[in-house]
């Protein structure tokens, strides 16, 4: 590797600069010590890879452009050693209120990484790696593994105050990885990671990509725009939200189908709660209009969804994991909270051609209600309203449950073992029936467990 030490690092509107390097793996570091924020405004191009290190921020401009084999561009410091030695450790460094903010065109070559770092992170304008991986990290320190293939491997610690990781724009990594992630410092109810542009990881001769929103133990994850992870020929990809509260606001379109069979989304948790590779959320809030679809599009099986949290979940979107329209069983579908879910939402697990796919309850105590008591989350409330239940134990519509079971869906409530089983007592939980539930229509063979 190489490292320059700047002044200052800029390139003006209309104006290139080229970094000729021995290989696609070889990598610069540039150092930008001078105290002012880098503005790239022209074309930035390198057959390698760059690091720009800037503490005091980095701006590509609109109408900038830049086109590497790999690109960091950070807040945060990194020693001439580690650098030298392959230690890509960066942390400390920034300047308060420092950003990394693009608003301009960042690309790579195929297989490529582009990396952002800093105590806030902002994406306004494009960014694509074909086949690559992208991440966007708000946090104290973050540690990459690179090879002669890539990004291999990234870690994220230590928290900061005010993180964030804002995406309004375009993140395309086809067939590759996105992370979004954020450590932020005691943040209660502020957003930490936010996306209300698109961020996709689309298969297009595979399964799906993957990608991340991290949000860590504090604050909120908010996703109003599109997370794609499809796959035009294999199965769908694999998209999770973790964090202390997530909200999927109203117009967000969660997808990860595929032609051959649906794929995963994992919100606030996995399945049951069970997967350890996934912090469990605190409070899951999924709007009136906000979608999440895991179909399967032409055969194969309808994948999984799940919203998942420890103190309280408000469905109210559609969640749809549909079988094939020619041939496949429905997929699985879960709405569940260790102690309070509001559930007023819209599952389809069914298949055409095969067998009833599962919707699944798994809260401590649950009321099955008559009639409709969803009333939509009340926008502009602030995340404060969003996150506070407004009715103290578990309720299903049983109108939700009939249209279910009339088009295809089976329907699983089960109540959890008291979960703070104090004095050893783990009963279960509750299921009181306030309502008539009557399958009507539909020849289809489903079944209600209770």
């Amino acid at each position: 590797g190489m490292v320059a030490n700047w002044n200052s690092f800029d390139i003006g509107k209309n104006h290139t600069v080229q970094f000729v390097q021995p290989g696609s793996s070889s990598v610069v570091l540039n150092r930008v010590t001078g105290g002012h924020e880098s503005q790239i405004l022209g074309t930035l191009t390198a057959n390698g890879r760059v690091m720009l290190i800037n503490p005091a921020g980095v701006m590509f401009g609109q109408g900038s452009k830049v086109n590497t084999a790999g690109l960091v561009a950070s807040t945060k410091n990194i020693s001439t050693e580690d650098f030298m030695a392959g230690r890509y450790t960066f942390s400390g460094g920034s300047n308060p209120g420092a950003e990394i903010v693009n608003q301009g065109s960042l690309t790579t070559t195929k297989g490529g990484y582009i990396v952002l770092a800093a105590d806030r992170v902002r994406n306004e304008g494009e960014i694509r790696t074909p086949g690559g991986r992208v991440v966007l990290a708000a946090a104290d320190r973050v540690t990459l593994q690179l090879d002669n293939s890539g990004l291999t491997a990234v870690s994220v610690n230590g928290s900061v105050v005010n993180a964030l990781v804002d995406n309004r724009g375009l993140i395309s990594a086809t067939n590759g990885r996105v992370y979004l992630t954020a450590r932020g410092k005691d943040m209660l109810l502020n957003t930490v990671v936010n996306n209300s542009g698109t961020v996709e990881a689309k298969g297009l001769s595979e399964r799906g990509g993957d990608i991340v929103l991290d949000g860590g133990d504090s604050g909120v994850v908010t996703q109003s725009g599109r997370l794609l992870a499809d796959s035009d020929s294999g199965r769908g990809g694999k998209i999770t939200l973790e964090g202390q509260n997530i909200h999927l606001a109203g117009g967000s379109l969660i997808s990860a189908t595929g032609e051959n069979g649906g794929g995963e989304v994992y919100v606030g948790g996995g399945w049951q709660g069970k997967d350890s590779s996934i912090r469990h959320a605190s409070k899951v809030v999924m709007d009136k209009n906000a979608v999440t679809d895991v179909s399967a599009k032409a055969r194969g099986q309808g994948g999984t969804a799940v919203l998942w949290s420890d103190d309280y979940t408000n469905f109210r979107g559609t969640i749809l994991a549909r079988g094939g329209l020619q041939g496949g069983d429905g997929g699985r579908v879960e709405t569940s909270s260790h102690h309070n879910l509001q559930a007023f939402g819209d599952v389809d697990a069914s298949a055409v051609k095969g067998n009833a796919g599962e919707w699944l309850l798994d809260p401590f105590d649950i009321s099955i209600v008559s009639g409709s008591t969803d009333h939509d989350i009340a926008e502009g409330t602030g995340n404060n309203g969003i996150f506070t239940p407004d009715a103290s134990g578990s309720q299903v519509s049983s109108g939700t449950i009939e249209t279910r079971l009339n088009s295809g869906t089976n329907v699983t409530i089960k109540t959890e073992k008291n979960p703070s089983g104090t004095g050893g007592s783990t009963q279960q939980g509750n299921i009181t029936v306030n309502a008539d539930i009557k399958k009507s229509s539909g020849t289809s063979n489903v079944s209600l467990t209770l």
